[in-house]
């Protein structure tokens, strides 16, 4: 007993298709659907041809009348696998198919024949790229567990360096590192196995911890350091230079006097300056011999020497406050280069930088006493006068000595602002640790896995060595898809025309006998060889889809109504080559569903046992046939009889059924007559048979009826009578079911 298949198909909201669910049971993949027109089995064929052509301009002309969105949904179960189709249609959209089902669906209908021949004047086309893999039954038996050996070191590898790659991320992770850093986001396993990044960090991640730490445990009131600014006024070096240039004349009172005013002149400068008729100190009058004494005074000031000897003493008290001001910057910078360096402990990006000593304080202090001395030396001896030179050359050190303290000052205090900046505002700082921890530890596990990451490389190049070894013992054979193409489609020409049509290999198009039709096909092809023509290059164009011959017993063809327009021996061709299936591609099991308003063709399939199973689909539902579709006329002819009566109402089917009967007879009697002049003779009088048979056997989708109730049953009561007249036995027979 053969094992039975499951079939679910559920349509929604396609064509007529409102809420379509059905399940059967089949013994094969070999099934026929007979489906009278109007009833939608075209609407389903077009589902299908989404599979392969996502055309949203075709999906959407699917959808029912005022739907958004629909499906049709298909499941097989075997008993041991379950595969599943699944086509959404959105309107406006690209359709979504999900094909889990590994068949690889091809699809025949009036859409086929119409983008790959009709539109091309039934020239084939020839642009076939390709080939079809062959198998031989070779012993690879040792290539493939090398392979595999091979598969398990690299697998291995890789778990060693995923495995690295976690613990260090666990390491980063506790430092609380924010993973929205770039150097984080580039610290991924694809960077470190494709070597991508190549950073300069020269530090270890072990040392950098530390830094990290030491950083975080800064205190958070360290004084800022200060900053100095010296200011060196060297306004009175002119001065000093007049003064000590240049030899002045000695007053001439008398030396021992000059000598007394001298040892104290600041101090009688001073008194004279609180002077009045009395004495500042006793505030009695003065004598004649006090009076003559100071006026001695005066007049030894209003003299040269006096000036000389004051000014000599104010240019000694400046180079004195110079040398107070070079030692405090001394002292001042040796403060701040002790603060810094303790400070830039807990700085990592400061641990490199130096503040260096300034030189030259004890040299120009140097110069400065010699001036002072020189100034000394002319209170003593106001004539005496010191080279130009020495003193220009003295003064220039002095100023060069300011100028670099100042250019050294400027440079110092950027660096105390920096580090103050950053001591006061450490985050950014710790920002570029945390980063160099990254780069750091990227560096550190890029080197320990150095070695796994060259053993992995020569373990792939020898994988695809050996994989293009088997795959070319393997495949040592391939054939050309189109060769097939064109073998196939002149083999079913040759089966179904004999020699009257066949192939032009080099120009890829049809030949009438000896001619070669390359742009005139459509005016040679009658109606029924343009069909036949479709369908056999439908067949042979299935290499296209091929890749490899295991490919083959993937197939599963949706072939709707490849009949059309046939004479009876076209028919008997096409279900030929239906049974020839499995001989024509060479597969263990052909997998078709046909669909097909010719009840004549379903019972020519039924009858030769070309399908497993067949079905009626009618008022949404998919019944089994039985033995009435066998002898489809008297059935037909069964429910005209019962609408004439008044049995049964007239259904969208009772038009096909007329027109069969009517097709039947017309065959039988007088075949060289059209239905059209077969009809005008014996119908004249019913002016709505024609069109209404016509209408209703090829019908579309109608918001309203297109004729009326009792132009049905008229039209069933004339055929009734008309059957009756010729063939009075058959309505006996009728009748008495």
């Amino acid at each position: 007993m053969s094992k039975k298949i499951d079939i679910d198909l559920a349509v929604g909201n396609v064509g007529p298709h409102q809420n379509f669910k059905q399940s059967v049971k089949t013994s094969s993949l070999k099934l026929g659907i007979y489906a009278p027109n109007g009833t939608g089995k075209s609407f389903l064929s077009k589902c299908f041809r989404l599979i392969r052509s996502q055309d949203a301009v075709k999906a959407n002309k699917l959808l029912s009348f005022g739907k958004d969105s629909g499906s049709l949904e298909l499941s097989i179960n075997d008993g041991s696998t379950s595969k599943k189709l699944d086509i959404y249609i959105k309107k406006g959209a690209a359709p979504t198919v999900s094909n889990k089902t590994d068949y690889i669906f091809h699809v025949f209908n009036n859409d086929y024949t119409k983008d790959n021949l009709e539109t091309y004047n039934y020239k084939p086309n020839g642009e076939i790229e390709g080939y079809i893999l062959g198998k031989i039954q070779i012993d690879l038996t040792n290539e493939k567990i090398n392979l595999n050996n091979i598969e398990n070191k690299i697998q291995n590898n890789h778990k060693n360096i995923s495995d690295k790659f976690a613990n260090a991320l666990l390491d980063l992770e506790g430092l609380g590192i924010r993973k929205s850093i770039t150097e984080y986001k580039n610290f991924s396993l694809e960077n470190l196995m494709q070597n991508k990044l190549d950073y300069d960090e020269k530090i270890s991640f072990k040392e950098l911890l530390k830094v990290n730490t030491k950083l975080n445990t800064m205190p958070d009131d360290i004084p800022d350091i200060l900053a100095f600014n010296t200011n060196l006024s060297l306004d009175f070096l002119d001065n000093a230079f007049k003064v000590l240039s240049l030899s002045h004349e000695v007053s001439r009172i008398d030396e021992a006097f000059k000598g007394k005013v001298v040892s104290k002149q600041s101090f009688i400068q001073e008194g004279l300056k609180h002077l009045q008729d009395d004495c500042p100190f006793c505030e009695q009058s003065l004598s004649q011999e006090s009076n003559k004494l100071i006026q001695e005074y005066k007049n030894y000031f209003k003299g040269n020497e006096a000036s000389v000897i004051d000014n000599c003493s104010i240019l000694i008290r400046n180079f004195d406050n110079l040398t107070t001001k070079i030692k405090s910057a001394s002292s001042t910078d040796a403060v701040s280069k002790n603060n810094f360096n303790k400070v830039k402990e807990f700085i990592p990006s400061f641990s490199e930088t130096t503040l260096e000593d300034f030189v030259g304080t004890d040299y120009v202090i140097e110069i400065i006493n010699k001036f002072i001395s020189m100034l000394k030396s002319k209170i003593e001896n106001i004539e005496i006068y010191f080279p130009e030179k020495d003193l220009l050359q003295g003064f220039s050190s002095i100023k060069e000595f300011s100028a670099q303290l100042e250019k050294y000052e400027n440079t110092r205090n950027k660096l105390i602002q920096k580090i103050n900046s950053v001591k006061n505002d450490s985050a950014n700082e710790k920002l570029i640790v945390k980063k160099r921890l990254c780069t750091s530890k990227y560096l550190e596990v890029k080197k320990s896995i150095t070695d796994l990451l060259i053993e992995t490389n020569i373990l792939l190049e020898e994988k695809t060595k050996l994989n293009t070894e088997i795959l070319l013992k393997e495949n040592s054979n391939k054939s050309s898809k189109k060769d097939l193409v064109a073998k196939t489609f002149e083999t079913l020409l040759s089966q179904v025309f004999e020699k009257k049509y066949s192939l032009d290999h080099e120009k890829f198009c049809l030949k009438f006998e000896k001619n070669t039709l390359l742009d005139n096909a459509s005016d040679v092809l009658s109606d029924g060889e343009k069909s036949i023509v479709s369908f056999c290059f439908f067949l042979a164009e299935t290499h296209t889809l091929i890749g490899s011959e295991e490919d083959y017993d993937k197939l599963f063809f949706i072939i709707d109504d490849p009949i059309s327009s046939m004479d009876f021996h076209y028919v008997y061709s096409i279900s030929q080559l239906l049974r020839r299936l499995e001989l024509l591609f060479n597969f263990g099991r052909s997998r078709f569903l046909l669909l097909t308003h010719n009840i004549e063709f379903m019972s020519l399939l039924i009858r030769n046992n070309i399908i497993s199973d067949s079905f009626c689909l009618s008022n949404n539902e998919l019944k089994s046939i039985g033995k009435e579709l066998l002898m489809p006329y008297e059935q037909h002819l069964k429910d005209v009889y019962d609408t004439s009566i008044g049995n049964k109402k007239p259904s969208h089917t009772t038009p096909n059924s007329i027109r069969h009967i009517l097709e039947t007879v017309n065959r039988f009697e007088n075949p060289y007559l059209s239905l059209r002049e077969y009809l005008d003779q014996h119908f004249s009088a019913n002016v709505y048979i024609y069109s209404m048979i016509n209408d209703s056997s090829h019908g579309v989708i109608r918001n309203e009826k297109a004729y009326l109730e009792i132009n049905v049953i008229n039209s069933c009561k004339d055929v009734i009578d008309f059957i009756n007249t010729k063939f009075s036995g058959q309505i006996k027979l009728i009748s008495s079911h």
